[in-house]
């Protein structure tokens, strides 16, 4: 699966293409992201292609800001990045938002007795 990869990751992150000291996490939490947003959005209803993110740029940013998320969540030992004010990450229902979910859920109307 491949929505976004390490090097969309790296330009939100404002890291240097030639530093390498964080690939291995990198690369994890991009193949975690494109996992779970597509998850999110099966769950949601959605047919996508694993292999290509949906047409949608939001759909893209909201993969990409979930990896961004989880990257700096590393070492903290908790949801939100222990470094950092919560303000400076997207909540998840943003990036929920961004992926198109959750739908509403709608009740199908009661059958009327003839």
């Amino acid at each position: 699966m491949a929505w976004i990869t390490t090097v969309d990751v790296r330009a939100a992150l404002g890291l240097d293409p030639a530093d390498e000291l964080d690939d291995a996490w990198l690369a994890l939490v991009v193949d975690a992201a494109n996992s779970q947003c597509f998850a999110w959005r099966l769950a949601w209803g959605y047919v996508d292609d694993p292999q290509a993110c949906p047409t949608d740029h939001a759909c893209k940013l909201g993969t990409i800001n979930y990896a961004v998320r989880r990257y700096h969540e590393r070492g903290t030992g908790g949801s939100f990045a222990g470094s950092l004010d919560g303000a400076s990450l997207p909540p998840i229902r943003a990036i929920w938002g961004d992926l198109g979910g959750p739908r509403p859920r709608v009740d199908t109307p009661p059958t009327v007795p003839t």
